[in-house]
């Protein structure tokens, strides 16, 4: 298993850090707190991501609109973040890049968010995730209709919702994982902290603006034999956790059809989007932060 491999290198800010993330499992540990402030770089995504350039279409390792700032909530103990604008009037922007990880069955992946109070939710705003493959192997090409496959790629990201998106979700701040799998494409796993499994409507998960919330995804592939669509069960993982609690809990997943395909990224994606257009503007130029990003075989927050 992944957790046998004594041998993983560990990406990180500080010698101490990267002693103790080897340790427990970690393979990805960025804080932002080496680098001076200012924009953040393509290369910076390379040295701090192993940024993919290679994996063919649907990928750019760009780091539009992205630089790195003190801690907005004034706190001294944070430091650096990362922050991306979102300027009015416009749809998509962001950095878009793939952080490679060793190749792995199961991965936790944990990141810090902030909202600010301010900011104006949009219907679709896309946040980091995991994934196998590339991104447009595991989503589709523009006006392409997806088709479900288990060989190629899977996707798992976060996605946050504005109210009344899903309206039977009632008026909050909707956080769900959003998913690519062997099965269905772009369907969402809604975050609930009163029933994780079925999340019932009137459980959902509001995310507070204005703080920082820690989210963690968990990802284990299903069995799945050598051979496509042969032995495959519908028994992965998918879990998530905000400031350590449990939200999502589905232990029957079919990521895949083929035991070939693995988890091999963290997908940096930060958007409005999906569609582009007027339902993912802001009227006023905005901002969201990210810290602490850790990929760990172990739990993280929790």
């Amino acid at each position: 298993g992944v957790g046998d491999n004594d041998n993983i290198s560990v990406r990180d800010s500080s010698t101490l850090n990267s002693i103790r993330a080897l340790d427990s499992g970690t393979v990805l540990n960025v804080d932002f707190n080496s680098h001076p402030g200012g924009i953040y770089t393509e290369q910076d995504a390379i040295d701090d991501f192993d940024a993919d350039q290679s994996t063919g279409p649907g990928w750019s390792h760009h780091t539009k609109d992205t630089d790195i700032v003190l801690d907005p909530s004034g706190d001294p103990a944070r430091g650096n973040v990362m922050r991306v604008t979102h300027f009015a009037g416009k749809s998509a922007g962001g950095p878009r890049f793939k952080g490679r990880l060793p190749v792995a069955d199961e991965y936790y992946m944990a990141f810090d968010l902030f909202i600010p109070k301010i900011n104006e939710l949009v219907m679709t705003e896309k946040l980091p995730g995991m994934i196998y493959g590339s991104m447009l192997n595991a989503s589709h090409a523009y006006g392409v209709k997806p088709v479900p496959e288990g060989v190629k790629a899977f996707l798992t990201r976060i996605t946050l919702l504005k109210p009344g998106t899903y309206t039977a979700r009632g008026d909050v701040n909707q956080l769900t994982a959003y998913i690519y799998d062997a099965d269905r494409v772009q369907y969402y796993r809604w975050f609930n902290l009163v029933d994780p499994v079925s999340s019932p409507n009137e459980g959902t998960y509001g995310l507070p603006q204005g703080q920082w919330v820690s989210i963690e995804l968990r990802v284990r592939q299903n069995t799945a034999g050598p051979q496509e669509g042969v032995g495959d069960r519908h028994d992965g993982i998918l879990q998530a956790w905000v400031d350590g609690q449990l939200a999502i809990d589905r232990q029957d997943m079919h990521w895949r059809t083929v035991n070939t395909m693995h988890i091999d990224g963290l997908t940096m994606y930060n958007f409005y989007g999906g569609p582009e257009g007027p339902v993912n503007q802001a009227t006023q130029t905005q901002y969201t932060y990210f810290d602490n990003f850790i990929v760990s075989t172990k739990p993280i927050t929790h």
